[in-house]
């Protein structure tokens, strides 16, 4: 049976076939954006094409959203509580509502005939409720010859605006200049660019929202991905409330009169009704709170707020003493008969250098500091007065944890520390008392000792220093926000990756959980843990994008595409579900998709596409095959199907 939303679509566009070819197109394009997106349509001597197939869109809801914790909540920063309520669905709360693409089909009546594609129909994936194109895949455009002496920033450009002019019906954006903002261009080792663009409307960013496009070494678009609006005209430019009016009511909404303004800027938000112009405010105050905050340009109303700061879930706890009892060998700073944890030859060696004196340089120095147990308003440096003895144990776990990341980023992808530019390497242990927590402030990894009970010292914890790690170089690469699916995504690859440096197991916190079962997290299987988490869509928790929610359940939901990296890597294998990769594959897989493919407000699926395209790209079709299948099994599917696009 045809569902009821197309019966009424069907209905709308009939009366069309009476109507003058040359008009059909924009009474169309009128109903598509009254009416959500169906299938649509192009008109070829006066006969509508349509698709017979009903969409086969799977809606995952799980009955119970309640965020199940044990009944020792574990401590978040402030103002981050998870709660123990029991949480009702509510669609306003449900913020990213799990769904599953609808396809379009748009035949381009001028230029079908010209197409030369590398498959016989380019892949198309659309976003059902903004009326908006995900993914494009394909032979999609080609540089002019007469262009191609241009630098490689022009000839990219010149690539996008074509691109956009061939299909501007079907993609819905803007030709001007302003609408799209270059962000960078990273080349990879295939010779393949990869291109950033933010998208604008009279030069302000619309916050989350971008494309990427993929070029390949002959000068062809062979895939653009894109989490945007369609065009249309949007309120005025101009703020009408005070800057200094907003920085007051941002320090007031996260309760830090003091706290210290990172960075202003004028951008778009969505509220999911309506793009409204907002200051976006980050701010911080001490080691433990980062803010971002958006303050409504014109009325002064907080738009939203959101926790900048990514810590381990309910994970870390220690007490630490030595942790492991190992004797560990690291390098030190001396001076003045003492020895201090600094070592300012890594990541990056300086030729002159006074650690003491000046603190950090710019770039590339590793330092590990005494919060002291308070909230790390200022730190003090760690030092012994004996080359081999007497060191803070804790500090020590911090420092050895710290190389054994920085080295395993470096070796297996030749990336130089957590942004590949160097970036200092920054750590604090003793944070607060019995804090039973670990995260990554932007600029440092901060680990509490734990209060003995649930957790003992999180510097202990390689697999932690791992995840806090890699949040900083998700950071600097998909920057996934933190909220909602992409905020399980940020928490998830910081997991993956904490696995694959600690490889001796799937679980997470093993070496500084006490209380049973003895870690935090197992991505083999996410329902086991300190808290469970759902394995599958189907069991999908819906939680509120609060601070009370969990960001949209970001520690929560990590669990599905955590299972996923599982089996990709070994699961399917010894599940007897299909074949893995093995674990070297595995981590190269979702490197190239962190750095390439994915951005900052990727879902699973837009994450299920990246690494089925990373697996191409290194390896083939059973690679390729493996991915499909591990996210099958967690139920993340992808319905976009083969369609006509125009090729030029």
């Amino acid at each position: 049976m045809p569902s009821m939303r197309n019966i009424v679509f069907i209905v709308m566009v009939m009366p069309c076939l009476l109507i003058k070819k040359e008009y059909q197109e924009n009474i169309i394009k009128m109903i598509k954006r009254w009416h959500g997106l169906f299938l649509m349509v192009m008109m070829f001597s006066g006969q509508l094409l349509a698709d017979d197939e009903q969409s086969k869109t799977k809606l995952h809801k799980s009955s119970n959203i309640a965020l199940h914790n044990p009944s020792h909540i574990l401590k978040k920063p402030k103002s981050h509580i998870l709660t123990t309520a029991t949480l009702k669905p509510n669609s306003q709360n449900s913020v990213n509502t799990v769904s599953t693409s609808r396809q379009i089909r748009q035949y381009f009546s001028t230029e079908r005939q010209k197409i030369k594609v590398y498959r016989a129909k380019p892949s198309l994936s659309a976003d059902t409720e903004q009326g908006a194109v995900q993914m494009l895949k394909g032979r999609l455009a080609k540089l002019d010859s007469n262009l191609s002496a241009l630098s490689l920033r022009k000839k990219v450009d010149s690539l996008w605006l074509k691109l956009r002019k061939a299909n501007q019906s079907l993609l819905d954006m803007s030709t001007e200049d302003g609408a799209f903002l270059f962000e960078k261009i990273k080349t990879d080792q295939l010779s393949r660019h990869h291109v950033w663009y933010q998208q604008a409307y009279e030069g302000i960013p619309l916050w989350g929202k971008h494309v990427t496009l993929h070029v390949n070494s002959q000068d062809e678009v062979y895939m653009f991905q894109a989490n945007y609006m369609p065009d249309k005209s949007w309120q005025t430019t101009v703020p009408q409330l005070d800057l200094q009016e907003a920085l007051k009511i941002a320090r007031q909404a996260v309760n830090l009169p003091d706290a210290k303004i990172k960075q202003v800027a004028l951008n778009y938000y969505d509220d999911n009704q309506s793009l409204k112009l907002s200051y976006k405010i980050d701010l911080s105050y001490g080691l433990h709170e980062r803010w971002l905050v958006f303050v409504d340009a014109e009325n002064g109303m907080v738009l939203h707020r959101l926790n900048n700061i990514h810590q381990a879930g309910q994970i870390v706890e220690a007490s630490g003493k030595n942790l492991k009892n190992e004797i560990v060998s690291f390098k030190a700073w001396a001076e003045n008969g003492r020895y201090y944890l600094i070592d300012p030859s890594t990541p990056l060696a300086d030729a002159s250098y006074a650690p003491i004196e000046r603190g950090p340089n710019a770039f590339g120095d590793t330092f590990i500091f005494n919060a002291g147990e308070s909230d790390g308003s200022s730190v003090e440096y760690i030092s012994s007065s004996n080359l081999n003895s007497n060191w803070d144990s804790a500090a020590v776990s911090a420092m050895q944890n710290t190389n054994i990341v920085y080295n395993y980023y470096l070796q297996t992808f030749a990336r130089k520390s957590l942004d590949n530019q160097n970036k200092n390497l920054l750590s604090a242990v003793h944070f607060e008392k019995a804090y039973n927590n670990a995260f990554w402030n932007g600029s440092f990894i901060v680990y509490g000792d734990g209060d003995g009970q649930l957790f003992s010292s999180l510097a202990n914890c390689l697999d932690v220093a791992a995840h806090e790690m890699t949040h900083g170089v998700i950071e600097n690469t998909a920057n996934l926000i933190y909220q909602n699916q992409s905020g399980a995504l940020n928490e998830s690859f910081a997991d993956v990756f904490a696995v694959f440096v600690d490889a001796s197991n799937w679980t997470i916190g093993e070496d500084c959980t006490i209380a049973s079962p003895g870690y935090l997290r197992n991505l083999a299987n996410p329902n086991d843990g300190l808290s469970g988490q759902p394995a599958k869509m189907s069991d999908y928790r819906y939680l509120p994008n609060t601070e009370n929610g969990d960001n949209g359940g970001v520690h929560v939901n990590s669990g599905i595409p955590n299972r996923a990296a599982y089996l990709l890597a070994e699961g399917l294998s010894a599940e007897g579900l299909g074949t893995s990769v093995g674990m070297a594959k595995a981590e190269q897989i979702y490197y190239r998709a962190l750095n390439y493919y994915i951005n900052a407000s990727s879902r699973f699926v837009d994450v299920r596409r990246a690494l089925i395209q990373s697996a191409e790209d290194l390896y083939g079709e059973a690679e390729k095959i493996a991915v499909e299948q591990a996210w099958d099994e967690v139920e993340v599917f992808d319905n976009g199907e083969d369609t006509s696009v125009s090729y030029v």
